[in-house]
């Protein structure tokens, strides 16, 4: 055991930045204050596991401060054998350790404490919640995360959108939004991103978060922002586990304003980033790079910096689900791509992968909901449909669809070509991508272009590690 010295009463309460939930063979953890401003909050970046042990202690605390001998008092009734100053220390050792990523507050931490070592009640790792509950091997999979459309409707009209500009034309209404809120709250799922098209374009968008605020989910938003006002700005300061992801494409007005088809919506949305980092809700920004954006993408990521707010920026742009390629007219050029990667020489294999891999985690944490009820793998697969949370649960979906099931089982190998290609382990295949930019919708219909994307980055793997 290491030593703790003491020279305070030291008092512990919950983050309310955190959520918690209970999964009796352990505990997950989940911030969203590492979402945005990354240097000023020192939050893990993955969901946390915590064991049975650890789920008792975390669930003890209030939001309320409480003294070490107040919450151990609450935990001795779970182990009546074992002796309190025992189990007072390793109560103490657990909690600091939690501090340590913010999980826990607390008042008064001694400047002394000394902790060499930690209880194996924690484990922190870049690990997802579904591998979890496979070296557990309790049942598989579950439902941790709900993507939710909200609205298709749009008042942006994005020239590399995958969603059809005829189809942007509907609104959720309230009871299915209930309907699929209540199922997810039985289901314990942890996560909902509410998108659109423009999400807040629904007359009920606020109402929409309170009732996810009420139920403590952990909410992303996907939106321009075009269209912040007063009344959603103070409902989201309210729920510590929210966070905005918009898009900026570039700091030159013109060239933002000709992808999204509106004159002013860059001024609209860096004023709206701007008052959500006023107000400290996260923000973080996309900056998808196409042919338009080219030149002027690093001015999205210099305008972030300076403003110390995440921006991800990459040149992945998928088919319209109904098969559509004319948006991809957009699309970066490989001699483009290129030179982006001639300007990023962190390429490097993924060694864990092979043939027998598989191919995502579709179907394995996440599911995807339109305005409409029907359900999908993920977003932008609206060809692949699973069912209606209109007429059916999400429990029976989720369990019982054959389609997922099945897309469950696929591996890498059985994408055409992928078992004899020699840049496998540079290629990142996505079924989605695969199936809309397949005239038969068919998932294990490999992207030329993403291949010889794979092809170059092995050249420059072996190009600039060639003198190492």
């Amino acid at each position: 055991m290491s030593a703790i010295i003491l020279h305070y009463i030291m008092l512990f309460k919950k983050n309310p930045s955190v959520i918690f939930r209970d999964y009796e063979h352990f505990g997950i953890l989940v911030s969203y204050k590492h979402f945005a401003y990354g240097s000023n909050h020192h939050m893990p970046s993955t969901d946390t596991m915590i064991s049975p042990t650890g789920s008792i202690i975390y669930k003890q605390l209030t939001d309320v401060y409480m003294s070490i001998e107040e919450i151990t008092s609450k935990v001795n009734m779970y182990y009546p054998d074992v002796e309190e100053d025992i189990l007072k220390h390793d109560i103490l050792e657990f909690l600091l350790q939690l501090s340590s990523y913010n999980y826990v507050l607390v008042d008064m931490l001694p400047s002394s404490s000394i902790l060499e070592q930690f209880p194996t009640e924690f484990s922190h790792s870049e690990t997802t919640i579904n591998s979890v509950f496979e070296n557990y091997g309790l049942q598989l999979p579950r439902l941790s995360s709900v993507h939710l459309e909200i609205a298709s409707k749009c008042n942006e009209r994005c020239i590399h959108c995958y969603i059809p500009h005829e189809d942007k034309i509907s609104l959720i209404t309230t009871s299915l939004f209930d309907k699929i809120l209540n199922e997810c709250k039985t289901l314990n799922v942890l996560h909902f991103t509410i998108t659109g098209g423009e999400p807040m374009l629904h007359p009920c968008f606020c109402d929409f978060l309170r009732k996810l605020r009420i139920e403590n989910f952990a909410v992303s938003v996907l939106s321009n922002l075009t269209l912040l006002s007063d009344d959603i700005i103070q409902e989201m300061k309210l729920n510590p586990l929210l966070g905005v992801q918009t898009s900026v494409y570039s700091m030159n007005q013109d060239i933002h304003d000709s992808i999204t088809n509106v004159k002013g919506s860059l001024s609209k949305t860096l004023k709206a980033i701007e008052i959500l980092k006023d107000n400290d809700i996260p923000v973080q920004i996309s900056c998808p790079i196409m042919k338009q954006n080219y030149d002027s993408h690093e001015s999205v990521k210099q305008w972030g910096l300076m403003h110390n707010i995440a921006v991800n920026a990459d040149y992945v742009i998928i088919g319209k689900y109904n098969s559509s390629t004319d948006n991809l007219a957009s699309r970066l050029s490989l001699d483009e791509i290129e030179g982006i990667h001639q300007n990023n020489k962190n390429i490097a294999p993924e060694n864990n992968k092979s043939l027998e891999s598989y191919i995502c985690d579709v179907g394995g944490a996440s599911i995807c909901i339109s305005e409409l009820g029907l359900v999908y793998p993920c977003a932008g697969w609206q060809s692949c449909i699973l069912g209606s949370a209109e007429n059916q649960t999400i429990a029976n979906i989720w369990y019982n669809s054959d389609k997922l099931t099945k897309l469950r089982t696929l591996k890498r190998h059985q994408i055409a070509g992928c078992a004899e290609c020699p840049a496998f382990q540079f290629c990142e295949p996505c079924l989605v991508r695969n199936a809309n930019e397949s005239y038969t919708h068919n998932p294990l219909e490999k992207s030329e272009f993403f291949c010889e994307i794979a092809k170059m980055r092995k050249r420059n793997y072996a190009k600039y590690n060639q003198n190492k």
